[in-house]
Formats: structure tokens, sequence, C-alpha cells
């Protein structure tokens, strides 16, 4: 499977700079990303605890063109929970964004970020 990089995707792109409080109150997470051409764009967020896997959000937009635009991630009742708690604690969350960007006609690339939301 090729990398973002090789098929010219940025598709991890930044998750943009919200606070806990903000996200726990929106109950969604904006990414921004660029793309190199028209398709589709699959962004996942999670966390990976000691003894399960938990989803902080998924999103996807079509593209049909290149260019760049920000993907809002509906927060999951497992990922508030996450972030509702972190915000508690007064703790930053560890987050890592795995994306998909499948072109119209080409290989699906796939990109992967570790963030840290504070």
């Amino acid at each position: 499977m090729e990398t973002a990089a090789d098929n010219g995707a940025a598709a991890a792109g930044a998750v943009d700079d919200s606070t806990i409080k903000e996200l726990v109150k929106a109950k969604k997470l904006p990414v921004d990303t660029v793309v190199s051409g028209p398709g589709t764009v699959t962004v996942h967020a999670h966390r990976q605890g000691r003894q399960k896997t938990v989803t902080i959000g998924t999103a996807t937009k079509k593209f049909g063109s290149a260019g760049s635009g920000t993907l809002t991630l509906k927060l999951t009742s497992a990922g508030t929970k996450l972030l509702a708690a972190a915000k508690t604690a007064k703790k930053a969350v560890k987050v890592t964004v795995s994306s998909s960007f499948k072109p119209k006609s080409g290989k699906t690339a796939t990109s992967k970020k570790n963030v840290s939301i504070t």
C-alpha cells in the first residue's frame, strides 16, 4: 500500500489548535487535510489503551479536485468520555490520527500522525 507522501496527499493533516474543553463542548474534532487530486479522504482518530483501542471520532469527505479542506470528526461517546476525563484530570491526551486517501484512479494512500491534545 502506498503512503500519502508517495501519492502526493498529506492526508493526515494537522489537528486544529483546540483545547480539550472546546472539543468536549462541541463534540467535534477538526482536522486539516490536503489532497493531490479528486478522491475521498477518510480520517480516524483513536487512542490505544492498555486493554483496548478507543475510537475518538471518524469522518469522510469527497474532494472534486486537488486542494485543502477541513474534516470535522464527530466524537464517539467513548471519545467524549475519554476527553472529559482528561479535562477533569488536567492531562493531555495522546491520539493517533490515521487517514486514507482513495483517488478516483490509483492506489489508496495512507498516513498516520501522533498528536497530543491539551
